[in-house]
């Protein structure tokens, strides 16, 4: 599918000069350095949000602890 899409753009953009092609080349550059430096962000914001002293162990048990449980099962 990808190598269709792109043998479809390059049908149509293969008559370009130099310059438009170089112009082009360092555009697609751009767009897809600022999405790696975007996803680099998202991934930063969640370092330290979770602020807590506890140990995974006493996590857990809070978690085990919390659980309801309120099932009724229905004789058949």
């Amino acid at each position: 599918m990808s190598n269709r899409v792109v043998e479809s753009y390059w049908q149509m953009l293969e008559g370009l000069d130099e310059q438009a092609k170089l112009e082009l080349a360092n555009r697609l550059k751009i767009s897809i350095q600022k999405k790696t430096v975007r996803n680099l962000r998202s991934a930063r914001y969640f370092v330290g949000s979770w602020d807590d002293s506890s140990t995974a162990e006493e996590i857990i048990d809070e978690i085990k602890q919390a659980r309801r449980f309120n099932r009724t099962l229905e004789s058949l």
